[in-house]
């Protein structure tokens, strides 16, 4: 989610000797927090969050990156045609809207500092 993981994987990687890393991801990236129980990060934290996948690239160091589309994720678990998964933190489009200062309480108990 905040790519330190990955940036420091990339670095021992190239340090063993790869010439090119690249990197996919299962998932699209995550941009939005989820405010329906899943204790995640705050969207600042987020390092896809006001990013583009280029700048992304070069903050984790990878030659290439590629993301799952969000419709590639939603066919993937989609039965029989019936979707009822909540693609919020990816997309931003929450099914019930958040009251802000719901929202406000969330973040400063996740420790967001703005």
């Amino acid at each position: 989610m905040r790519g330190t993981t990955s940036k420091k994987i990339v670095q021992l990687i190239r340090e063993a000797g790869a010439k090119e890393v690249h990197f996919a991801s299962s998932s699209p990236p995550l941009k939005y927090p989820c405010y329906y129980g899943i204790d995640m990060q705050t969207k600042g934290e987020f390092i896809a969050c006001r990013r583009s996948e280029e700048n992304v690239r070069e903050m984790i160091g990878v030659d290439s990156l590629t993301y799952q589309s969000v419709e590639g994720l939603i066919k993937a678990v989609s039965i029989n045609g019936v979707n009822n998964f909540c693609a919020s933190c990816f997309t931003g489009e929450y099914p019930i809207k958040a009251n802000a200062q719901e929202v406000q309480r969330i973040e400063s108990s996740r420790g967001c500092k703005g």
